[in-house]
């Protein structure tokens, strides 16, 4: 996965995405599918419906958007060999937040005006990168 495919995910693709890095698997139920890792969290959607429309269950981890969910994959990477840097940039256009997740054999970094999607974003680069 390119850094411009992760940049154009949208918030609900990321979390997806994340959850299948965190060990979250698709399972088959009738004419449902689910995407579960600890019991309690699910993503339905119909068999052969690709989308990311309706159904979203709230238990999935808001990692984008939620600090506590983003250190998480923190712990993660770190488990795999990542140290991580997050800065601060503030200016008149407001604050910018760089995540790098990096290891002697590479370094993959994100940018946003939200720490917890720059640490989603870079955290998906690194994950990928390692399992390519």
């Amino acid at each position: 996965m390119t850094k411009d495919e992760v940049m154009a995910m949208t918030d609900k693709a990321l979390q997806i995405k994340t959850a299948e890095l965190m060990g979250a698997q698709w399972y088959t139920y009738g004419k449902v599918r689910s995407l579960e890792f600890w019991r309690p969290f699910r993503w339905h959607r119909a068999v052969g419906d690709e989308s990311l429309g309706e159904g979203w269950d709230a238990n999935i981890p808001d990692y984008p958007n939620d600090f506590a969910a983003a250190i998480d994959l923190v712990e993660r990477a770190i488990d795999n060999g990542f140290m991580m840097k997050l800065k601060a940039w503030s200016g008149s256009l407001g604050t910018v937040w760089d995540c790098t997740f990096d290891r002697s054999d590479m370094d993959v970094n994100d940018s946003d005006e939200k720490a917890p999607r720059a640490i989603t974003r870079a955290f998906i680069l690194a994950m990928e990168t390692i399992n390519a």
